[in-house]
């Protein structure tokens, strides 16, 4: 195993230097790193200083958002499903005449020859307007409002910067201004100098 040692030189540049080989780190000019048996220009590497991009106070506020909105959707989700079945016509009475259910009731008896199938969408959906969801139903009803949850909370950190497009310095020299004071962390994008 390799033991790279790292010395300035005196433009400020670095150099990496195997002290047991005595052989110094390059990139040919194909792009290729490499080592030499001697220093040259070649050897001299700079560091870029960028620290990742930092959060917005626009970005905070999408995040926020989004995770009030999952937050919101698990807890509610199981609400919204027993008012779709409600609505539908599946009652804790029965099956409201003229509703949907009803019509769903008429189907499912005639195509199976005047008989309603036991677990079946019918009476599953009437076992639910009668009884409640119970605790696999609202387990469903809380993943699926899960979902839709992480989906809000995904589409709210894809927006970049709110909307506004200012996430972003404008020019190289504004992004090397705001990362002068930050530490060395980019060494994948090390550079001859």
């Amino acid at each position: 195993s390799e033991k790279w040692h790292i010395e300035r030189s005196d433009s400020g540049a670095i150099q990496f230097v195997s002290k047991e080989h005595n052989r110094y780190l390059v990139i040919n000019d194909g792009g290729i790193v490499t080592n030499l048996d001697s220093s040259d220009e070649n050897c001299l590497w700079t560091l870029e200083p960028k620290m990742p991009d930092t959060i917005t106070g626009d970005k905070m506020r999408n995040l926020a958002i989004g995770g009030s909105v999952a937050a919101a959707s698990i807890m509610v989700a199981p609400f919204v499903v027993m008012g779709i079945v409600g609505a539908l016509g599946f009652t804790s009475s029965g099956i409201a005449a003229g509703s949907v259910g009803a019509g769903m009731m008429s189907a499912e008896a005639i195509a199976s020859g005047g008989m309603i199938a036991t677990g079946g969408t019918v009476a599953t959906l009437q076992s639910i307007g009668a009884a409640g969801l119970g605790l696999a139903g609202t387990s469903a009803a809380m993943g699926a409002g899960a979902f839709v949850g992480a989906s809000a909370v995904g589409i709210a950190a894809s927006v970049p910067g709110g909307g506004t497009g200012n996430d972003r310095p404008s020019t190289q020299d504004e992004s090397m201004k705001i990362a002068s004071n930050r530490p060395f962390c980019e060494w994948h994008r090390w550079e001859k100098h």
